[in-house]
């Protein structure tokens, strides 16, 4: 096959198997487990990789210490209890799947002080800083041995192709750190010691699994923990890991968990391709081995670019192939203009699983349904039926492509000039163009479409009823609210209707805004950050103000996007104070109060004030063509202001029934 992506299409050499190409599904756990055990939809989720073209799967996050707290008790049980011989019917299944699209697949699992309660020396619990961790013994240490075997031992029963040793926030990195082993025995002090570990579980695996099967490592080379892994011991710790005879590849990359977690899954503020110069600096002294890298690439001619320049040999992406698990085909066939773009937003994907919830992708529902959802899922409908989209957001947009792709005919109404809706302020922002990413993909596949596009048209019950639809779908989309109405108080705030005062739409539409300006944050979410920093940023002088204990302290937390926003806040002079509501506004005055002590304080020559608050639903459309009998379905956020994953979810979850 002829492909402008010679290198990322080219076979590779690991151990004693080729892959077919460069592109390999970087580990990450989906938390599909049932309890430590694989179920179908993990099965589904990871053979429909393989069928989207990727060359190896690697499969994550498998805990290992069989001696470890109970799975089934604690949020780890969405993870494989990798001992756990019952797991082996799955993964028979999910080889066999896999192989049978070419591609191979290797497994990943370890074991940190975060779950077992275990560490390589005595220091504070990661999850509470009350309690210190024991340092383990050499007994432990064996029992640790023998669950890395017993482990080996189910994933050589189920004829998986290999295994992956994790190696940033585990025990086999932990041990690497001259900040985290400060022990004084044979496993501490000069690297050979720090470095035996490791290699005894290496012997332990390779011991079980033979050399007809891979054993490689994910090797964080650079912690970026002060004084623990700088990059040019973690270069010299791969190459002596290369040299051992152990292991058959190294998949580099940065940071570790769940210390730094925001730089291992970072969100759409960090640039592409952030860790290559890792793998970079490991190439350049590990001549033996194939060397993986990571680290958000989501750009096909940025991946070729890091094959053919030699940084690295095979890339691996997690989020890109959540986002479009047929990435790589779509490359190998010159259809890169058809991939659906990973945002980096991270709220479908890690900002469930880190509260140990079933992973899913804002861009694409079938994250986690691929059985009912995945590629070669979707069918002609029964009967070709009328359907009438109004609004042109990113739900509307893709319930107008669902339904036409069923063969519907389709006619989408959209009041303004332009298609978009919300995620056209949103990517307004400083550092979220990415969150507008999808848009163009959206109207290039609608381009592709018999979908007919009214913009500049408002849409009413007559001219619907017109339209003659056999079915409606209503994409309206929702209001911000200015008034101050929050969870924490129910009570609106005085004075919101005066002509300084502004909402997020009013803002990011290009409403004046004066010198000296307030921001209420009432969401946690990044409106309101980003505004501050938008504003600040062209001279004003901006107070960041929201009633919770921390800025973003909501879902900026889970999706790992607070760090760096806080960081940008900063850059830019943003002020912040926390636990602090508005009580009202009168011209230029507004009365604080804290939201701890109730103390009142003012602030004078306030020449704005922003609330960044709830939205509300647009349903006046709905409610009337409901009245007149006609089939009419609500989705996005005029049916609950949610995220743009709900708004594409409402959109399959309907239009795939029509």
């Amino acid at each position: 096959m002829q492909t402008s992506f010679p290198h990322l299409a080219a076979p590779i050499h690991v151990g004693p198997f080729t892959l077919k190409n460069r592109m390999a599904v970087a580990p990450h756990g989906p938390f599909y487990a049932d309890k430590g055990v694989l179920t179908q939809r993990y099965v589904d989720y990871e053979i429909e990789k393989a069928k989207g073209g990727a060359g190896l799967v690697i499969m994550s996050f498998g805990v290992a210490n069989h001696k470890g707290p109970d799975v089934a008790t604690s949020m780890f049980g969405g993870m494989v209890a990798t001992w756990d011989k019952r797991n082996i019917p799955y993964f028979r299944v999910i080889v066999a799947g896999i192989h049978e699209h070419g591609a191979r697949v290797f497994f990943q699992f370890g074991e940190s002080a975060f779950r077992s309660k275990l560490a390589v020396s005595a220091l504070p619990h990661l999850g509470n800083g009350l309690d210190w961790t024991p340092e383990m013994s050499k007994q432990d240490i064996a029992d640790l041995m023998d669950s890395y075997a017993r482990c080996a031992e189910v994933i050589a029963e189920a004829g998986l192709d290999g295994i992956e040793m994790h190696g940033h926030g585990d025990f086999f990195s932990d041990f690497f750190s001259l900040a985290i082993n400060r022990r004084e025995d044979e496993y501490g002090g000069c690297r050979e010691n720090r470095l035996r570990f490791f290699l005894e579980a290496a012997s332990v695996i390779r011991g079980v699994i033979g050399t007809e099967r891979v054993l490689g490592a994910r090797l964080s080379v650079y912690d970026l923990l002060p004084g623990s892994l700088p990059l040019e011991e973690g270069v010299e710790v791969a190459r002596l890991l290369a040299a051992s005879g152990w292991i058959d590849y190294l998949n580099i990359d940065t940071s570790i968990e769940p210390q730094l977690l925001e730089h291992i899954i970072p969100p759409m503020y960090v640039e592409q391709g952030y860790e290559v110069y890792a793998a970079e600096a490991v190439k350049r002294v590990v001549r033996e081995l194939p060397i993986f890298t990571a680290g958000r690439i989501v750009d096909p001619q940025f991946a070729e670019d890091i094959i053919a320049a030699g940084r690295a040999d095979v890339v691996t992406m997690a989020r890109a192939l959540i986002a479009d698990p047929e990435w790589p085909n779509k490359v190998l066939e010159g259809r890169t203009a058809d991939i659906r773009p990973c945002l980096g937003d991270n709220q479908e994907c890690i900002g469930r699983a880190i509260l140990g919830l079933p992973m899913g992708c804002t861009v694409n529902p079938a994250a986690g349904n691929e059985r009912e959802w995945g590629i070669g899922t979707l069918q002609p409908a029964a009967e070709k039926r009328r359907v009438t989209v109004v609004g042109g957001g990113p739900a509307g947009m893709e319930a107008a492509r669902i339904a036409a792709l069923r063969g519907h005919d389709v006619h989408l109404i959209e009041r303004s000039g332009e298609l978009g809706g919300q995620v056209l302020l949103a990517r307004q922002l400083p550092g979220r163009a990415d969150i507008g990413k999808f848009l163009p993909w959206q109207e290039r596949q609608l381009g592709n479409l018999p979908v007919r596009i009214s913009l500049g048209m408002e849409a009413t019950v007559d001219s619907v009823v017109a339209d003659a639809p056999d079915v409606v779908i209503v994409a309206t989309g929702s209001d911000w609210d200015k008034s101050g109405l929050a969870a924490l108080s129910y009570l609106p705030i005085a004075g919101t209707t005066q002509a300084n005062v502004l909402s997020v739409t009013d803002v990011m539409a290009g409403a004046e805004i004066g010198d000296a300006v307030i921001v209420l944050d009432l969401t946690g979410f990044v409106q309101a950050p980003g505004i501050a920093e938008m504003l600040a940023t062209a001279g004003k002088s901006v107070e960041l103000l929201t009633p919770y204990p921390r800025v973003g302290s909501t879902t900026l937390e889970f999706t790992y996007q607070r760090p760096f926003i806080m960081q940008r806040l900063a850059t830019a002079g943003v002020v912040t104070r926390v636990d602090t509501s508005i009580c009202s506004i009168e011209g230029m005055r507004v009365e604080l109060m804290d939201s701890t002590t109730g103390q009142i304080s003012v602030r004078d020559g306030i020449d704005s004030v922003i609330i960044v608050g709830g939205r509300i639903p647009q349903q006046g459309l709905a409610k009337a063509l409901t009245g007149k009998g006609i089939e009419c379905h609500s989705i996005g956020d005029c049916a609950e202001p949610a995220t743009i994953g709900r708004a594409f979810g409402d959109a399959w979850q309907i239009c795939r029934a029509l």
